[in-house]
């Protein structure tokens, strides 16, 4: 089976959207993508299909994060870590009310607060490193 299918459809809609804005590639090399992520573990789906880790770290990914990131509802775990990535939080992350660990280090120059919304109990690394 096709892992994308596994994946409940709203969240792979929201995935692709994100990945659009923030890759160069095209439709087929985005599902080529999430197929690796979701075969290496990178990507986890729950039981019911919602996407519950998100590990697109060293990918490559430039510009502002999208405030559809926030449509995650289950998602535990976010890492954005080593992309190109600049502007401020999108205050869609405090949606994610189960995120436990979100990583957006060493991208270029992300700025601004960690969103009301987001659990105190989250292990947050945001800071910018080289």
């Amino acid at each position: 089976m096709d892992p994308l299918l596994r994946m409940q459809e709203d969240d792979r809609a929201h995935l692709l959207q994100c990945l659009e804005e923030l890759s160069h590639f095209n439709e087929d090399d985005l599902k080529a993508y999430i197929t690796r992520r979701m075969n290496y573990d990178k990507i986890r789906v729950d039981d019911d299909s919602f996407v519950t880790h998100l590990d697109l770290s060293e990918s490559g990914l430039k510009g502002k994060i999208p405030s559809r990131i926030g449509h995650f509802k289950r998602l535990l775990e976010l890492n954005l870590s080593r992309n190109k990535l600049h502007g401020v939080l999108p205050r869609s992350l405090g949606n994610m009310h189960h995120l436990q660990v979100l990583n957006v280090s060493s991208n270029e120059n992300l700025t601004g607060f960690l969103p009301a919304g987001i659990p105190q109990s989250c292990k947050h690394h945001i800071e910018h490193t080289d």
